[in-house]
């Protein structure tokens, strides 16, 4: 079926009574206004933006975020007792009469700051199965309303249904009400004025922390409140789990070996808890696939790396396609989110095109849903984004190692829409070391390592703390991978990921050597 062409149009009066210019007050950082926008331009479902305003002001900023927002509505468009319908048919006429013709018509009010893509993904396919003119997004009462009191006017209760006096509340049929968030119509819907709520309308229902009605002081209060809570959650969901100690002994500063099965299913549950979704492995991790297969991972999106080519093969294609299959055997999984090719030079080999080739097949065979490469630097990243079509890509990144960062290649590369995977954020363990644990061989860089220790101790900061935070900090950034020796581990690192331990500033120290900064390389040190 052929996509629809949708227009989403924000209607946005510039008269607030009760919380002046509320539709751009700020917000969580931002006007509010800007949030559902952002929204709407993440989503990938929507073809234009449009926002429907009598203010001047309004127009300005929609427009700095390069949103539509071509006319001011006329007076009578603009008062307190013009309804939504009205303002919506004038936009669409403007935009019929101006640049072309959606078929549908995505009503999203300025104050939708709970809507995420997938919501809007949801309601379309809700609206394209049920065959409607129109959806309405709505809310559950929280109470049975067969049982709602009021007062009389004798100041008395009275039930509205005295007929349910003795109903029991869970034998109430659910009810629910207009969540004031989104509608989606067919264009002739909104032309004929047919409004949501006409015969030829479905129900889009909302959880109810999304239907928040921020009408009031203390309603944008509790809301803003209640978004920093989310904005939490969909961080900690951008750590990953890296698991090369669940098949290996591992890193610089672990000082408790593999992680045994138990504490493996323990580290997991806890992931999982907290919202992290994702886990990084490898292949050649030892026997961490099959560790991940025996606790269970399908909760989680995997995302694992090939190794070299042998010098023996002779159809790449079938020996990427036994190494996937046996892969994902190992993880007891159908499909997995990611496949990275490990060393990039695989790429710029005799059978690069091919290797290619084979993982492209892969992705299309539905064995892996992303494909991309593991890279140690902006060379290499630049060497394969002017050759190759990668969705995924994994760096190392932290307080010393900025080089995505400072060449522009993390920009960059989010422009390309590449989902971008942070490694090596505690450069293995090396950042979290105290200064009288640090081995002797990295007395070369001993000046850069006392810097970084008095930064700590004069902005009263840990390592751990301000690790996390930095690669956190940048929203080109998609994941940041941390790897874990136990529990406890996860727990502190979860803790320290808490807003109030974010550090109001980050040191200003970098380094551009290679021999520091890819670990390979400590063994010649």
């Amino acid at each position: 079926m052929k996509k629809p062409k949708i227009l989403a149009i924000l209607p946005a009066r510039g008269g607030s009574k009760r919380i002046p210019k509320k539709n751009i007050k700020e917000f969580c950082g931002k006007p509010m206004i800007a949030w559902p926008i952002q929204t709407l331009q993440a989503c990938g479902l929507v073809d234009d933006i449009l926002v429907s305003t009598d203010s001047s002001e309004i127009q300005d900023i929609v427009k700095s975020l390069d949103v539509k927002a071509p006319f001011l509505r006329p007076d009578e468009l603009s008062d307190d007792n013009t309804g939504t319908g009205p303002v919506i048919k004038h936009a669409v006429e403007w935009y019929l009469s101006n640049i072309g013709k959606p078929d549908l018509i995505l009503t999203v009010y300025p104050s939708a700051v709970f809507i995420t893509p997938k919501d809007l993904e949801d309601a379309l396919d809700l609206l394209l199965e049920s065959k409607s003119e129109s959806l309405i997004a709505c809310g559950a009462y929280e109470y049975p309303i067969q049982r709602a009191l009021f007062l009389n006017q004798d100041k008395r209760i009275e039930m509205f249904s005295p007929e349910h006096i003795n109903t029991r509340t869970q034998d109430c049929e659910d009810a629910y009400h207009d969540a004031g968030q989104l509608y989606l119509s067919t264009l002739d819907a909104v032309l004929a004025g047919l409004g949501e709520f006409s015969n030829d309308s479905t129900m889009f229902i909302l959880p109810r922390h999304k239907v928040i009605d921020i009408d009031t002081p203390e309603d944008y209060e509790f809301a803003e409140r209640l978004f920093l809570l989310e904005q939490q959650k969909k961080k900690a969901n951008r750590i990953a789990i890296g698991t090369v100690q669940f098949g290996l002994d591992y890193g610089v500063a672990n000082k408790h070996g593999q992680v045994d099965l138990d504490e493996a299913n323990e580290i997991l549950k806890s992931a999982d808890h907290k919202g992290i979704d994702t886990l990084d492995t490898s292949i050649s991790y030892g026997v961490s696939e099959e560790s991940l297969g025996k606790v269970g991972v399908g909760k989680f999106k995997v995302v694992t790396k090939l190794p070299p080519i042998p010098s023996s093969v002779e159809d790449v294609d079938e020996w990427a396609y036994d190494q996937m299959q046996s892969s994902l055997t190992r993880m007891n999984l159908q499909t997995a989110y990611g496949l990275l090719v490990h060393d990039t030079s695989q790429l710029f080999g005799s059978n690069g095109s091919k290797l290619a080739e084979a993982m492209l097949s892969l992705k299309k065979q539905g064995l892996v849903h992303k494909i991309g490469v593991s890279a140690y630097g902006p060379d290499e990243v630049a060497s394969v984004f002017q050759k190759f079509q990668i969705d995924i890509i994994q760096v190392p990144f932290n307080v010393f190692d900025r080089r995505m960062l400072t060449t522009g290649w993390l920009q960059r590369l989010n422009d390309a829409g590449i989902e971008i995977h942070a490694r090596s954020i505690f450069l293995q363990g090396l950042l979290l070391l105290k200064i009288n644990e640090v081995p002797k061989n990295f007395k070369k860089w001993g000046s850069l390592i006392s810097f970084w220790h008095k930064w700590l101790e004069q902005n009263n900061s840990t390592a751990l703390e301000t690790c996390l935070h930095y690669p956190l900090s940048l929203p080109q950034i998609d994941r940041v991978i941390v790897g874990v020796d136990n529990n406890d581990q996860l727990k502190e690192i979860i803790e320290a990921f808490n807003p109030r331990n974010r550090p109001f500033i980050f040191p200003d120290i970098s380094c551009d050597d290679e021999l520091l900064l890819n670990p390979s390389n400590w063994s010649i040190i």
